[in-house]
């Protein structure tokens, strides 16, 4: 049933079909999820081609983009109704926990089958660095699950079909390419506070307090603050301690940049800071 969800997404220049990920499908208009890196290749013409298990091929309209945090939401046509995969809680995931990944690796699927493999989440929150401002994977999945070239843009399943991540990035033997069993998915938890602006065609921007902060002993201070910025406005001062950021504890500079990274801009947020001794 979740397989019927998931796409073949194709770049397709003069009726050639060029490079090959996935995604899925999360309403029955038609409207899904990929990665923008999937379709950078044709985000200037918003058109390209996904194709389903039916073995058939859709015309697929590019939407909204985050470059950012690698997400990107498109529309098929062709058909009034389309399969499609509910939304799970991202926030519910424990470590052990079994989920299964399905896309196109390798662009095996000639017959636009997905494949899938399966695996368990072995690790919550974690963070990996873009390149510039573009593909930042912030408090993202960590999961045992196979992720190889073309599975990107693919769902990250719970055993109940439920989407719970995007499957983007995974770590490789550095020569070969060979997935060495960490593979990381964007939570879905993060993509459902963006699907109002994809939605609309926009291009998403991530939240910053306009504030660094560094580790000095066993406390996370903040050690630079722009001029005018939300920090410098919401009455932060160098020096102070940096305890909760929306209700989540920040032992770390990773868990500071983890936690903001993943919110839209101009979300409200909560903290929590000691000054002095207070």
């Amino acid at each position: 049933r979740a397989a019927r969800s998931v796409v073949c997404v194709f770049a397709s220049r003069d009726g050639v079909r060029r490079g090959g990920g996935s995604g899925v499908v999360i309403s029955p208009d038609g409207y899904g999820l990929t990665n923008f890196h999937v379709v950078a290749e044709f985000a200037d013409s918003r058109r390209g081609v996904g194709a389903l298990s039916d073995g058939r091929l859709y015309p697929l309209t590019l939407l909204g983009i985050d470059p950012g945090g690698d997400v990107a939401m498109f529309k098929l046509e062709g058909r009034e109704t389309f399969d499609y995969a509910p939304l799970g809680d991202a926030d519910a995931l424990v470590v052990g926990q079994w989920v299964a990944a399905m896309g196109n690796p390798f662009v095996l699927a000639e017959d636009y089958t997905p494949s899938i493999t399966l695996g368990v989440v072995s690790g919550l929150h974690r963070y990996q660095e873009g390149q510039g401002n573009l593909l930042e994977y912030a408090d993202c999945i960590q999961v045992s699950t196979s992720i190889n070239p073309g599975n990107s843009g693919g769902p990250l399943f719970d055993l109940e079909g439920r989407v719970v991540g995007i499957n983007g990035r995974a770590s490789f033997e550095e020569r070969g390419r060979v997935n060495v069993g960490l593979g990381y998915a964007i939570t879905i938890n993060q993509v459902r506070r963006f699907i109002p602006s994809l939605r609309a065609g926009r291009m998403t921007e991530h939240g910053t307090l306009g504030a660094t902060v560094r580790l000095a002993g066993r406390e996370v201070i903040f050690d630079a603050i722009q001029d005018f910025s939300p920090a410098e406005k919401a009455g932060v001062r160098l020096g102070d301690e940096m305890l909760t950021l929306n209700g989540r504890s920040v032992r770390t500079p990773n868990d500071y940049n983890t936690i903001i990274a993943a919110l839209p801009a101009d979300w409200p947020v909560a903290l929590r800071v000691r000054r002095g001794e207070q």
